[in-house]
């Protein structure tokens, strides 16, 4: 397995993960009252778009391979921390 399949495979699975925890918000406000859920379906909005840029960059690493693994690999670890900090937020704020 190369250093890129690897990598791709790390993040792929923390995607997953913050995937599962984004149903998790949703389902937390689906139960929401009413002007509460419109705020938090407007976060997990935002924080699905942050997912679909994720995985995007993912994408383009696997078809530019090895080559550009260096270029992207910066971009994409800033993206998931910043994701990752953003579902830890919208977890607080539901709480």
């Amino acid at each position: 397995m190369s250093m890129i399949d690897a990598y791709i495979g790390k993040m792929n699975a923390q995607l997953a993960e913050l995937k599962a925890e984004i149903e998790v918000l949703k389902a937390k406000a689906m139960k929401a009252h009413a002007d509460t859920r419109i705020r938090y379906e407007k976060e997990i909005a935002e924080l699905e778009k942050m997912r679909d840029d994720l995985q995007k960059q993912l994408d383009i690493m696997v078809q530019k391979g090895e080559k550009a693994f260096d270029e992207l690999k910066g971009g994409a670890d800033s993206a998931m921390k910043e994701m990752k900090t953003a579902v830890e937020r919208a977890i607080g704020q539901l709480k």
